[in-house]
């Protein structure tokens, strides 16, 4: 017997876009890279905001666009937040989406926060929300 998320996960589009995950828990970031290739999403990711942002420019000079980055708020060397900033300044139709174990983290006040612990198909639902547009840019 199949849950209603199994039904809604076969409704939902197949990923094609790119998203670049900033996490510096490996195994939240490798669980994070597994979900979405198995949903269809190209993936590249870093264990903190100063390798995302490596990650980002070295996408950006192989003509690779980054469609969405998912942060967590709190990382060492540069912030999720900081990072975001950073890249919407060079590429400002980068949609991204906030993770964070801490409720009461500072985010932008129009931002998507997704709280840890989250499901795969709350994950991929917000995923798929902010790549259509319906989620607003930080």
């Amino acid at each position: 017997m199949e849950g209603d998320g199994d039904r809604q996960l076969r409704r939902s589009p197949p990923g094609r876009q790119t998203i670049l995950i900033v996490e510096d828990d490996q195994q939240i970031r490798e669980l994070l890279s597994a979900a979405l290739r198995r949903t269809g999403y190209r993936v590249v990711t870093a264990e903190d905001g100063e390798g995302g942002w490596e990650a980002f420019e070295e996408s950006k000079s192989n003509g690779s666009a980054i469609d969405l980055l998912v942060a967590d708020v709190v990382m060492p060397r540069l912030g999720g937040v900081e990072l975001a900033d950073k890249i919407q300044q060079t590429s400002p139709n980068t949609r991204v989406l906030f993770i964070s174990g801490y409720r009461d983290r500072d985010t932008p006040a129009d931002a998507v926060l997704l709280s840890k612990p989250f499901s795969y198909e709350t994950l991929v639902g917000e995923i798929r929300e902010a790549l259509d547009g319906s989620a607003p840019l930080p």
